[in-house]
């Protein structure tokens, strides 16, 4: 995936709307690029939607990030479970 598209999608990732933000950490893992999008699909792990969690939580898995420490870790804890 070109560098501009992954930069796209973390705007997307940011997005008002959850379900563009849901789409967008989906496609995020999808990517390929684990160095350049994990800090991202983190920061989606404390959304205040449900499946914007979840789908940042499967992203991770997908890109074999299974667990994360400190805080992070926590976070990454709570959405596998949702």
């Amino acid at each position: 995936v070109p560098p501009r598209v992954v930069n796209a999608l973390m705007g997307a990732a940011s997005d008002p709307e959850p379900m563009v933000r849901a789409a967008a950490v989906r496609a995020l893992g999808a990517s390929g690029a684990v160095d350049r999008v994990v800090p991202a699909l983190t920061a989606r792990l404390v959304d205040e939607a449900r499946v914007v969690r979840a789908r940042a939580a499967e992203a991770l898995l997908a890109l074999g990030v299974v667990e994360l420490p400190g805080i992070a870790g926590v976070a990454l804890d709570r959405a596998q479970d949702e």
